[in-house]
């Protein structure tokens, strides 16, 4: 727990020290408005998906009645998610002032978690749907099998979800974020919801899916990698240079 919580704190850190370098680097000769606010978003976004990651690995019958503070605040959780086998949990919830309903997955945190990290050989990577388009259809690609696995187990009941709060605010953006293990999962529900959403009556562009995850592990081979740059173009992975987990 300890581990979680240093990691979490030097994220905090690095998002505003990253932060106070971009208001230093801005100086009035190279002003550009629409480039500080996208930054300024980012790094929002970034924060309060932090707060909300550190969150996740509280007790999951708690997440219904959490006060969250700081810039997640005020944050409303809508639905918890957990599956059994694995022991992965997370939740689904509202943040109205930023517009955004959020997926958060805990990292590894239980025997069963750790059992579904080791196993690392990799298993065919299979679309939701069947396609013929090049521009979705990802060939040869092969990704972690348990992380996979734990989001084929999820997959239903978090669409479902987000099919239900899409209908009430139809508007908002889509943010999946987690930490280490979670944050593989969430990448791999982003993929899947980016191209089967139209199939739970949600119609969104692609600007309104954002992924942005902590610590994440590499997923799969080449090939998966690059169709899932292409497929999801606000994608962002923090992570720190010396740590093993994410290289």
């Amino acid at each position: 727990m300890w581990t979680h919580f240093f990691y979490f704190l030097c994220i905090h850190y690095m998002i505003h020290y990253a932060n106070s370098l971009h208001l230093r680097a801005n100086q009035p000769h190279i002003y550009n408005p629409n480039h500080i606010e996208i930054k300024q978003t980012l790094l929002q976004r970034a924060n309060i998906s932090n707060w909300l990651c550190g969150a996740a690995y509280c007790d999951k019958q708690i997440y219904p009645q959490m006060q969250l503070s700081g810039p997640a605040a005020p944050f409303y959780v809508a639905f918890t998610i957990y599956d059994v086998d694995t022991d992965m949990q997370g939740y689904i919830g509202l943040h109205h002032v930023s517009a955004t309903i959020y997926v958060v997955m805990r990292g590894t945190a239980s025997a069963q978690n750790w059992l579904e990290d080791v196993q690392i050989l990799q298993t065919e990577y299979k679309q939701p749907l069947q396609t013929d388009d090049p521009d979705i259809l990802c060939k040869n690609c092969y990704v972690h099998t348990g992380f996979y696995e734990t989001s084929q187990r999820l997959a239903p009941s978090v669409f479902k979800e987000l099919s239900r709060l899409y209908n009430i605010f139809p508007y908002y953006t889509f943010v999946f974020t987690g930490h280490s293990y979670g944050a593989a999962v969430v990448q791999l529900l982003a993929l899947d919801f980016a191209i089967i959403h139209t199939t739970y009556d949600i119609w969104i562009r692609p600007h309104q899916i954002e992924v942005i995850s902590f610590g994440q592990p590499r997923i799969g081979n080449q090939p998966f990698a690059q169709w899932a740059s292409s497929m999801l173009i606000q994608t962002w992975r923090f992570v720190h240079d010396r740590d093993m987990i994410p290289h």
